[in-house]
Order: C-alpha cells, then sequence, then structure tokens
C-alpha cells in the first residue's frame, strides 16, 4: 500500500486501508462504526513506519499507533480537522512564540474516550482491524487484542454493559492505548533479532479476568479528568407527571 508513496497519496492509500479494515471486520463477525478517520498526519507516521510516540502518554496519546484513530468522528469534525490544518500552514512563518506554544498545548490535549460499552468495543474492534492491517495477524499485539475484543461481545459481557460505563470504559480505552504504546515504543534493530531477543509481547491478557468481571483496571498514568463518575441511571421507573394527574381525578370520579 505504501510503496513508493508520497504524502500527496495520503487520501488513496487510506481509502484502500479502510475498506480492507471493514471488510476484515465483516469477516470477523464483528460490528464497526465505519465513520472513523485518523489524522493525515497519524496516517503519514503509519505509511513512514513510524509507530511509536512521546513516552508520556498523558500528552502524545493520540500519535503513533493508538486507539484513538479508531473513534468515529462526524462530518463537522472532519471540516473542523481540514481548516484548522489550513490556518496552522498559513501562519506558520509569522506565528509568535506564544501562538506556537498554545497550538503544541492544545494538541497534547486527550480527546473524550468512549464512555459505555457499544461504543468502547466499536472503538477496539476497529483498532484491532488496524493493528492486523499493519503488523499482520501473527502480531502478539494484535491476538490479545482480538481476544479482548470477543470478552468484551460476550453475552454475558452485554448482559452487564451497564457496569462498563463511565470510568470503566475509560479505564479499559486507557489500558489498550498505555499497551500499544509500550509495544511500539519496544521496537529491536537487527542486531537484536540476531541476538535472539525475543519480539515484543502484549500485556493485554493480564487484564482479562477483570475485564470480564467489570472490575476497576489500574493502570499508570490515567488521566485525572477521566475519574469523574458516570451520571447514575435511575433503577427503577420514573412516574409521568400526566399519569398521575389523570389516575388521581379517574379516582375522584369514581369515588368522589
Amino acid at each position: 500500500l505504501t510503496h513508493n508513496k508520497r504524502k500527496e497519496d495520503i487520501n488513496n492509500v487510506w481509502k484502500t486501508a479502510k475498506e480492507m479494515i471493514i471488510k476484515w471486520a465483516q469477516t470477523e463477525g464483528l460490528a464497526i462504526n465505519k465513520s472513523f478517520q485518523p489524522d493525515n498526519d497519524v496516517i503519514w507516521s503509519w505509511m513512514t513506519g513510524d509507530f511509536s510516540s512521546s513516552k508520556d502518554f498523558a500528552s502524545g496519546g493520540v500519535e503513533g499507533l493508538s486507539p484513538y484513530a479508531a473513534q468515529p468522528v462526524t462530518a463537522a469534525e472532519l471540516d473542523s480537522r481540514k481548516k484548522t490544518k489550513a490556518a496552522e500552514d498559513a501562519s506558520v512563518h509569522n506565528r509568535s512564540l506564544a501562538e506556537a506554544v498554545h497550538i503544541e498545548t492544545g494538541k497534547g490535549e486527550l480527546p473524550s474516550p468512549p464512555g459505555e460499552l457499544e461504543s468502547l468495543k466499536k472503538t477496539l474492534t476497529v483498532f484491532t482491524g488496524i493493528v492486523w492491517l499493519l503488523f499482520g495477524e501473527r502480531c502478539d499485539l494484535f491476538t490479545k487484542l482480538l481476544d479482548l475484543v470477543h470478552v468484551l461481545d460476550d453475552e454475558e459481557v452485554e448482559r452487564n454493559s451497564h457496569l462498563y460505563t463511565g470510568i470503566k470504559a475509560r479505564q479499559i480505552f486507557w489500558m489498550v492505548l498505555v499497551d500499544a504504546k509500550r509495544y511500539c515504543n519496544s521496537s529491536l534493530t537487527a542486531a537484536q533479532f540476531k541476538q535472539g531477543r525475543p519480539f515484543p509481547s502484549s500485556g493485554l491478557a493480564n487484564f482479562t479476568t477483570q475485564v470480564r468481571e467489570a472490575a476497576d483496571i489500574h493502570v499508570m498514568g490515567f488521566p485525572d479528568k477521566w475519574r469523574v463518575a458516570a451520571p447514575t441511571v435511575p433503577t427503577t421507573p420514573r412516574t409521568d407527571t400526566a399519569v398521575m394527574w389523570n389516575a388521581t381525578h379517574m379516582t375522584s370520579g369514581l369515588y368522589g
């Protein structure tokens, strides 16, 4: 897909890649949201083999190989990206230091992750497809991600989907983000391969039980702003005011 390709070829390369990911998901029988669209800079980093990013995951979480690339985006968001990129390119030679710092700081703010089971599952399924496309089916990160997606797709988990809202969904997303970053930051040189160094491995299997049981998952660096609990879901149905009014007046008519 990327042989002899230039930055101008990003859109065509991504179109083919996305079609392959969607077809992969259909073959696996997994549901996805087809409106996922990574930033062009992220796609270019994949095309050039740059999958790692800063070890500061809280600021570089969107860069490189990240589950953020698998999140659905709206047409308005895509339009906003284009306008922001155009404005940055137009001002690159005349912006002040303060403006440049402001732009870089803004880029370091992590967007909101999925907040409930269905969106989390679809996002991680797309991310699994991206890893499959980039590294193949024998990649340890791919196999562990696929196992995780199947756990989230389990009927028992589906029946208890209310347990995977808010902070639990964000904990799982962060777990995957950190694991993917660590995997990509563990790249080996040709000399290390010759020395018999083992290929990088994923640690996602260590958390399978916690995910299946909707238990808390503690991974270092979890953003403080993600610790906000999800709104409490009412456990009893609310009584409609109009129904109460009608019932009261019907009773008055019968017994009054």
